[in-house]
Formats: structure tokens, sequence, C-alpha cells
């Protein structure tokens, strides 16, 4: 009797034991609650989800379109204030899906287009009045305006991302946000042609300054070069002007250091200039105009005298 007090079958649960070593009708747990479960789903026929139609189509509040606007007109003028915008990034760019999925892009990107190209028309108006101003405090300037520009267009794009990649990528003859930026850039410089004629002779100068042995900003040349690639204006209205000065600035001192130094001084001084004029395209200017530089400078410093390097005993 003592061993069957601990023989592991009479520590055994109910449930465990075998079935057979039940008494007749005894069932574990496991069997009642599948019973059970089975008697519930048995109770009655399975119920029906119904669906019914709303009794009338949802509509937007009267107001909405010219609500959402202000929220987000706000915030473009704060990003052109360089102030705080008062929303979430993410609020303004659910503001812009719901105005876009109510069909109400078209109207949105009207109001858009006008309130940055009257910025961007406020923004070259002041530069404008600084056009006066000597190149060393203008041409900063004009990089600013041109960088915080750049800057506040791609922050708005991100607000109205969703516009830019929905309705505006799949409508003909409108522009993303990035080249609208850009035209009307580019159409306020145009139209105000003293001060782009300010900002390419402030630029040339400045290569010619370096050229007659100043230190410059090249940094501040490159941007500025740049702007005018990315607006399209590099090659009409500056690399033109400037491979003209390049053979005019050559010509003239080819003629001085030739009538004072010998054939190989000056061919030695030839080279270096060539030298310096592929470092200062490689630093400062946009790669179209390597080619010609180089032309117009190797063609005012050595082919004009040829024939008087020959007479100096160039063999």
């Amino acid at each position: 009797a003592g061993r069957d007090l601990f023989s592991p079958l009479r520590w055994q649960s109910e449930d465990a034991r075998d079935p057979a070593t039940r008494p007749p009708g005894a069932r574990g747990s496991s069997e009642r609650s599948f019973a059970m479960r089975a008697r519930q789903a048995g109770a009655g026929p399975p119920k029906k989800l119904t669906i019914k139609p709303l009794r009338a189509a949802p509509t937007l509040p009267p107001d909405f379109e010219a609500t959402t606007w202000s929220k987000l007109g706000a915030a473009v003028a704060a990003v052109h204030d360089k102030q705080p915008v008062g929303f979430s990034l993410e609020e303004l760019y659910r503001a812009v899906e719901d105005l876009c999925m109510h069909k109400l892009a078209p109207g949105t990107h009207v109001r858009l287009e006008q309130q940055c190209a009257a910025r961007t028309a406020e923004r070259l108006g002041n530069l404008a009045a600084h056009a006066s101003d000597p190149p060393h405090i203008f041409l900063p300037l004009a990089l600013e305006a041109w960088t915080d520009h750049c800057n506040q267009t791609l922050t708005v794009r991100s607000i109205f991302l969703y516009l830019d990649r929905t309705y505006l990528l799949q409508t003909p003859g409108v522009k993303p946000l990035w080249e609208m930026g850009l035209a009307h850039f580019r159409h306020e410089l145009v139209r105000q042609r003293e001060l782009l004629g300010r900002l390419v002779n402030g630029c040339l100068m400045q290569i010619e300054r370096e050229r007659g042995g100043e230190l410059i900003d090249r940094g501040l040349v490159q941007g500025l070069t740049r702007m005018l690639s990315a607006l399209g204006l590099y090659e009409d209205t500056f690399e033109g002007p400037l491979v003209e000065r390049t053979t005019a600035f050559y010509a003239t001192e080819s003629s001085r250091v030739l009538s004072s130094e010998s054939a190989a001084a000056y061919l030695k001084f030839a080279e270096t200039r060539i030298a310096e004029e592929v470092a200062r395209c490689q630093a400062c200017l946009h790669s179209s105009s390597r080619k010609p530089l180089l032309a117009a400078a190797q063609g005012a410093l050595i082919a004009p005298h040829v024939p008087t390097l020959l007479d100096k005993g160039l063999v």
C-alpha cells in the first residue's frame, strides 16, 4: 500500500489518465469543453451581416477648400519669410493630399504658383535695389538670394509632394514644382536686364582680377555660374562675353610680354597662362567653357606671334 501512494499513476491528473482506467461515464476537461463548444455552435442558424448604404452621400464643408488653403498658404509664407511653420510637415502633407483626393488639385496649383511667383519677384526686386553696389557687396547678395530661393523651393515641394507626384506629373503643360521655381527666378532675372547685366559683369570682373594676380573668392564665382547654368542663361549671357574678354586680355598682355622677353621665356609664360585657365575652368566655370576658353587663350597667346617668335630665334 505504501508503494501505491507514491506511484506516478496515483499522482497523474484525471485528464492524463488512460481512458481505459477511468470510471464509466467519466470525461476529461478538454473533452467537456469541446462538447460545450459543439453544442453552442449548433444552437441556431448562423447570423448574417448586412451592410446598408448611407441615406445621403457625404459632402465637404462649404469652406473646406478655403480653410485648408489658408493653412497651406500660411505655411508657404512662413517658409519664404524664414519663420517657423506652425504645423507639422505630416499635417501639411495630409492637407494637400485631401485637396487632391477631392479633385481640388488644379485650384491648389494655381494658388501655389501665384504665391511663389509673387515672392520670387519680391526677392529679386530687393536684390535690384543693391545692383549699384560694388561687386564685392552685390555678388554675395545675389548668391544668397539664389541659395535661399533653392532651399525654400525644396521645402515647399516637400509640403506639396503629393500634388507634385500626382496632378503635376500627370497633367501635360504644367511644370513640376522644382522647375516652376527655376522658371520664376529666370523670368524675373531676364525681365530685369540691368540686374542680370550687373551679375554677369561682376563675375567677369572677378575673373579678370584673378588674371591680374589678385586673390578672389572662387566659391562665389562658382556658385553664380552654376546658377546661370541651372537657369539656362550661362551660354547666352556669360560664356560669349567670357571668351571675348579672354581674347582681348591675352592679346594685350602677350604683346607687352613678348616685347621684353626672349622666345623661350615667352613660351614658358604662355604655357603658364594656359595652365591657369585650365585650373580656373575646373574651379569656377562650367565644363562647356573649357574648349572655347582654351582656344581663345591659345589663339591670342601663340598664333599672332609666330613670326615674331621666329625672328627672335625660335627654330
